[in-house]
């Protein structure tokens, strides 16, 4: 069990009840994307779809794969094309292997040390499809699923409606979580990219660790896409928790894909206590 979900686990009664209102409802709706599902289920834990961008190829999802590797996955749509785009099924290179060489400039220098096999995949039987690729940290053969059907659409985590009933059975405590600065402390690369590329990495960074945040969450709490890099929270807890504390473990949740100087440039601002279901739903599903 992580740091992150020890914590919130700390802060929990021995109340076991689980409310019919607000939370159930949204927690029926929201569910983590194709990507993120289908890459737990298969136990990937590195893994990454790209998708084309103008002349480029770019890593828009990501499971566990580390801000700088993201940052260095920029190629170009020769490179991919040329690679293995014009082959269809599964295909696999061993880092060490002339074969492999290519792939380097999409790693980071720690993920050059790491990473041992990339199995590769290519979604679509065209020019513009996207390709997923999963990083093992060593060279054994993984059973790999075939055929692969992934939703590569981007879209929020949440519902577009839900109708609050009864008022949880604790109060909600409400935080905004600022990612802001740490992802682009985190991607932080002056003038190699153009504007809109950047806003893509920065984007595949936020649901990343949108998604990290949301697995560490337990029933008793809930989490949703903001704006301007933020994430929206809602913990239920019969007392205060200390918010630094819960910065400092989400700080450390992250650590492992923004680094430890990006990491403590997560913030976390309370913004409320509300018992009222409809003012926790309003905060959460609205901008």
């Amino acid at each position: 069990m992580g740091l992150l979900k020890e914590a919130l686990l700390s802060f929990r009664t021995a109340e076991t009840g689980q409310s019919d209102g607000l939370l159930s409802k949204i927690e029926k709706s929201a569910s983590p994307s194709d990507f993120y599902r289908w890459a737990k289920q298969n136990n990937f834990e590195h893994a990454a779809i790209f998708k084309p961008h103008e002349k480029k190829y770019v890593m828009t999802d990501a499971a566990g794969i580390d801000a700088k590797t993201v940052c260095s996955s920029v190629s170009s749509r020769d490179f991919f094309y040329g690679t293995f785009l014009q082959k269809d099924g599964w295909q696999s290179v061993i880092t060490g292997t002339k074969p492999a060489e290519p792939f380097y400039q999409l790693l980071s220098e720690d993920y050059k040390e790491s990473v041992k096999r990339i199995d590769f995949l290519k979604l679509k039987n065209d020019d513009e499809s996207p390709v997923i690729m999963i990083f093992s940290f060593d060279s054994k053969e993984t059973v790999l699923p075939f055929p692969v059907s992934i939703n590569t659409e981007d879209g929020d985590v949440g519902p577009t409606a839900a109708s609050p009933v009864n008022t949880p059975s604790k109060p909600a405590h409400l935080f905004l979580i600022s990612l802001k600065a740490a992802i682009k402390e985190s991607l932080a690369a002056p003038g190699l990219y153009d504007d809109d590329v950047n806003t893509i990495l920065e984007k595949t960074v936020y649901k990343e660790l949108f998604q990290i945040l949301r697995d560490s969450f337990s029933s008793d709490h809930m989490c949703f896409k903001g704006q301007n890099d933020e994430i929206k929270a809602a913990m239920f807890f019969d007392e205060e928790p200390d918010p630094l504390l819960l910065q400092t473990h989400i700080s450390k949740a992250f650590k492992v894909i923004l680094g430890e100087k990006a990491a403590s440039k997560v913030l976390l601002l309370s913004v409320g206590i509300s018992k009222n279901p409809a003012e926790t739903h309003n905060f959460l599903l609205t901008g």
